[in-house]
């Protein structure tokens, strides 16, 4: 009798080992290859009554191999999306609604898993006659190399762009350029 059940105890340990190994073994890490992400067009255009003013027909097309979501600037209310996220390839019409005011919204697609966004793609929607903002100044300190300390009045590589940069001029009492 008491072989009998040593037979039995040996037999269920073996089996509910061989279940625990079958049941680990599944192949769920399907290998997609390298994650990639297109969206077409750059831009939609629509018009001021909010039709499709391009020949992509209001539709951004997303070609991907992974899950991907679609995130509109907060301040945009304006944009809708039929599709703020999904896998694989897809094709996502954007609506707007009439308005005779140029406005032009940034929509950020991104290919992610769990460990957060893997590739981002900005594109745009415009509607209305989109007028492009225009820099009147901006100034960098340029790359020049210093040897010395001269004085800002003195030293020549700054970087103006702009309307307003022709009409600039540099003066300064004990102020240097210095290299860090």
């Amino acid at each position: 009798m008491k072989k009998s059940s040593i037979w039995k105890l040996l037999f269920s340990a073996l089996t509910v080992f061989a279940v625990a190994v079958f049941a680990g073994c599944t192949d769920d890490n399907d290998d997609m290859g390298a994650p990639y992400l297109n969206v077409t067009p750059e831009n939609l255009t629509f018009d001021a009554e909010g039709q499709p003013a391009d020949e992509y027909n209001g539709t951004f097309i997303v070609e991907t191999n992974r899950p991907w979501r679609a995130i509109v600037e907060d301040e945009q209310t304006w944009v809708r999306l039929s599709a703020t996220e999904g896998e694989g390839d897809a094709a996502v019409t954007v609506t707007v609604p009439a308005s005779n005011i140029g406005q032009s919204a940034k929509v950020t697609f991104e290919v992610y898993n769990s460990y957060g966004a893997l590739i981002q793609k900005d594109v745009n929607v415009l509607q209305g006659e989109v007028v492009p903002p225009t820099i009147i100044f901006n100034e960098t300190a340029g790359n020049e190399a210093v040897d010395d300390k001269p004085l800002v009045s003195a030293y020549t590589g700054w970087n103006t762009t702009g309307e307003g940069a022709s009409k600039v001029s540099y003066e300064g009492t004990n102020t240097s350029i210095r290299s860090s």
